[in-house]
């Protein structure tokens, strides 16, 4: 597996779990949560990517962009999940 994935795919996990600890109510709020990480993650990512291209990357993921997708749609997500 990529270094890229797994790097990616832990970042996505311990964003979730961080965040439904904080913010979190149940165990099916917790998938939801993983699912809008994923989700938000990778529209940070494309979004990267069709912007700056392989600039402000950390190897092949842009963590910045990246998180910052995943936290905005797991807060749009806490809104809709009640």
């Amino acid at each position: 597996m990529p270094p890229a994935l797994l790097l990616a795919g832990a970042l996505v996990l311990v964003s979730a779990f961080g965040f439904h600890a904080v913010a979190g109510r149940t165990l099916r709020g917790l998938g939801w949560m993983v699912v809008a990480a994923l989700a938000g993650f990778l529209g940070g990512e494309a979004g990267a990517r069709a912007l700056w291209g392989e600039r402000l990357a950390v190897g092949q993921v842009h963590l910045a962009h990246g998180l910052a997708g995943a936290w905005l749609a797991m807060a749009i997500a806490r809104r809709r999940v009640a």
